[in-house]
């Protein structure tokens, strides 16, 4: 196990053990889902994918939606690994298809941050930090890709090792493995 995650790898129990542990729930029942795309709906100004791809993914994953609750602020995130003929629709702009996605593991090359937001600063830090903590103890190993929806988004995704969009019109932006990062400083 320890091997594992030195590696980058991680199975979907310890991605919902580490996304529990930041106060995050995982979204595996149909109203966890739809409360989850409900908040996505209402924070992203794009539109979020249908209910049916939401928990399609969930399934075919087991760590994909997590959603974060509280009184006062409420968060989310939705990532996925990429399979790769994921990987080449989704720079080719295809419609997301629930086969794209695949749990991360040590075969995985590529992953998409589908989501992610909060309705406060409080839960924008949360989920920042989050994802912050995910990128380095289990995805250090492959390169992410996000698609920024607000000017807020991409100044955070350049903290995250963005660079430029790798396709303007669509706001893709592609953050190489972490690895690859400490070895061009």
């Amino acid at each position: 196990m320890q091997a594992q995650s030195e590696r980058g790898c991680a199975s979907a129990l310890q991605i919902r053990a580490f996304l529990v542990g930041q106060g995050f729930g995982a979204c595996d029942s149909d109203g966890d889902i739809a409360a989850f795309r409900a908040l996505a709906q209402r924070l992203l100004p794009v539109e979020v994918a249908p209910l049916a791809t939401l928990k399609a993914v969930q399934a075919r994953t087991g760590h994909s939606l997590f959603l974060r609750e509280t009184d006062d602020a409420a968060g989310f995130i939705a990532f996925f690994a990429l399979s790769p003929r994921g990987e080449r629709a989704l720079v080719a702009r295809a419609p997301l298809e629930p086969d794209w996605a695949e749990p991360f593991g040590a075969a995985s090359r590529s992953g998409y941050v589908w989501g992610l937001g909060g309705d406060t600063r409080r839960a924008q830090f949360a989920v920042l930090r989050a994802l912050a903590g995910m990128r380095k103890r289990f995805f250090a190993h492959v390169g992410l890709y996000a698609r920024a929806t607000s000017s807020g988004g991409e100044r955070a995704m350049k903290g995250f090792g963005y660079a430029t969009p790798i396709d303007a019109a669509t706001g893709l932006y592609y953050a190489p493995p972490l690895k690859a990062l400490a070895a061009a400083s």
